[in-house]
C-alpha cells in the first residue's frame, strides 16, 4: 500500500479491511505484506486483524504459517478465534489439533457456540 509514502496514516479498522479482502481473495503474500505496514505503522494487532489473518491462513490450508501467527501475535484469542481455528483443522480431518484449540477454548472459559459445534461436528 502506498499510502503511507504519499503521507496518509491510515486506522487499524481499514487495515483489517485490506487484510480481508487480500486474505479472502487468496493472496497471502500482499495480506503479510499489508501486515507487516501495520506493525511498521506503530500500529498494534487486534483481535480483528489476529482472527481475520487466522482465517485466511486456514482457507488456504496453510496451517503451519497460522500456528506461527497465533503464537506470535499478543493479542487474547476470543471464540470467534477458537471457532476459526477448530473449524480449519476440523475440514482438514486434523482431529489432534482441532481437539487441542477446542480444550484451549474451554480452559480459557469460552462456552462452545453453535459454529464450534459445527466445525467440531464436519470433522
Amino acid at each position: 500500500m502506498m499510502m503511507r509514502q504519499w503521507g496518509f496514516f491510515l486506522p487499524l479498522r481499514t487495515y483489517n479491511l485490506v487484510l480481508d479482502i487480500y486474505g479472502k481473495a487468496g493472496d497471502l503474500a500482499t495480506m503479510e505484506a499489508v501486515y507487516q505496514e501495520i506493525l511498521q505503522a506503530g500500529l498494534y494487532p487486534n483481535k480483528i486483524t489476529m482472527n481475520t489473518m487466522l482465517y485466511a491462513y486456514g482457507k488456504a490450508c496453510k496451517f503451519a504459517k497460522m500456528d506461527d501467527f497465533f503464537y506470535s501475535v499478543n493479542v487474547t484469542p476470543d471464540i470467534t478465534t477458537y471457532n476459526t481455528l477448530i473449524d480449519a483443522y476440523s475440514r482438514m480431518g486434523y482431529v489432534k489439533e482441532m481437539e487441542m484449540h477446542f480444550k484451549n477454548m474451554l480452559e480459557a472459559g469460552y462456552t462452545p457456540n453453535l459454529k464450534t459445534y459445527n466445525a467440531l461436528f464436519s470433522s
